[in-house]
């Protein structure tokens, strides 16, 4: 599938949600703690009954300090009605770890968020989208319903991670918020059998095209990780050794992932190992086989973020970084060099 059509899905959407789009409080600010507190709330609980419940809940509770400092009766007492009392607990219990133990600021990052109490890869992705401005993927069930809807065979044969690179391939910069808010909505209007930009003529394009298989990556592959860790503008690139495979080469620092490991844990890893640094890993924002000295192999590719220590070549000839413009002054793997035009044309990814 082209970059053109995952623009015309994405305008499709959004100019539906222009003319039918939900007009919510949680969707009127920015601030984390309240598009988190909504995002809780609104899990297995109808839009309708969070309403009143949401604004009492922070007309009581207004910050994140206030929530942790209140005692556990409190906290009951406002919730007592919206049910699945362990969600309360949770959003009580992250309130102390956020103020005890990051001196009351609300993490940004997806990989700190996800290790909040109550906090799944749903509610992160949510929170830095709507609260951050980042493009991350956050699947619930109206995001099912739409792309199930939309792809049928196509989607319900990816597994959770390609799904979500799948999705943010359909996200312009910057977008990813009013894109799931407008999923959110769609999705809603989808199960009330309402109308929705996929139900008219104008989407028999999508109809035709989601029924072409998404390829699929050989079962003997062995799979790999690399990461684009971008800072002020610019992306870390390593130089293999002389006397490694391909040395002397340029490449996106990374490797192989260790049997049952998850590869982001995997990426995080090998940052540690080849340049000494702590690093946040994002979902795969792309995916490829790669055949290699006869050998096939699984390739994703990450957005990073430097989260603690100064990059080193611990592992490789010398290190570098450099600008999208510079990349074809140096000698790169071939494997490396079909991201060339993603990177250029996703200009928001510079931003990380």
């Amino acid at each position: 599938m082209t970059t053109s059509f995952y623009k015309d899905f994405e305008g499709k959407l959004l100019e539906w949600y222009a003319e039918h789009g939900r007009d919510l409080p949680w969707r009127q600010t920015n601030d984390p703690y309240k598009i988190w507190i909504s995002e809780v709330m609104l899990q297995q609980t109808q839009v309708d009954r969070v309403r009143d419940y949401y604004r009492r809940f922070l007309e009581r509770f207004p910050d994140v300090s206030s929530l942790a400092n209140a005692d556990w009766e409190d906290v009951l007492e406002q919730w007592r009605g919206l049910g699945y009392y362990r969600r309360a607990r949770s959003l009580h219990g992250a309130a102390k770890v956020i103020v005890n133990e990051l001196d009351g600021v609300f993490p940004q990052e997806f990989d700190v968020l996800v290790k909040l109490p109550g906090i799944g890869d749903y509610t992160a992705g949510a929170i830095c989208d709507f609260a951050f401005g980042q493009d991350v993927a956050a699947i619930d069930t109206n995001v099912e319903q739409v792309f199930g809807h939309v792809y049928r065979k196509v989607w319900e044969d990816l597994n959770r991670s390609e799904k979500k690179a799948f999705l943010e391939r359909h996200i312009s910069d910057g977008n990813g918020a009013v894109f799931h808010h407008a999923l959110m909505d769609v999705g809603t209007a989808l199960k009330a059998g309402e109308s929705c930009p996929f139900h008219h003529e104008s989407c028999k394009g999508i109809e035709i095209r989601r029924r072409k298989p998404i390829k699929k990556v050989s079962k003997d592959a062995i799979a790999v990780v690399a990461g684009l860790l971008i800072h002020e503008g610019k992306v870390l690139i390593a130089r293999r050794r002389l006397w490694d495979s391909n040395g002397g080469k340029w490449e996106f620092p990374g490797g192989k992932v260790e049997s049952g490991e998850d590869r982001r844990a995997a990426l995080k890893r090998e940052m540690m190992e080849e340049l000494g640094v702590e690093v946040s890993v994002r979902p795969p924002f792309h995916r490829l086989e790669v055949e290699f000295g006869g050998n096939f192999y699984d390739a994703t590719f990450h957005r990073c973020s430097l989260l603690l220590g100064d990059p080193q070549p611990l592992a490789s000839e010398e290190i570098d970084w450099i600008t999208a413009d510079e990349f074809e002054q140096y000698d790169f793997l071939e494997g490396n060099k079909v991201l060339f035009p993603i990177l250029r044309e996703k200009k928001g990814m510079w931003r990380v």
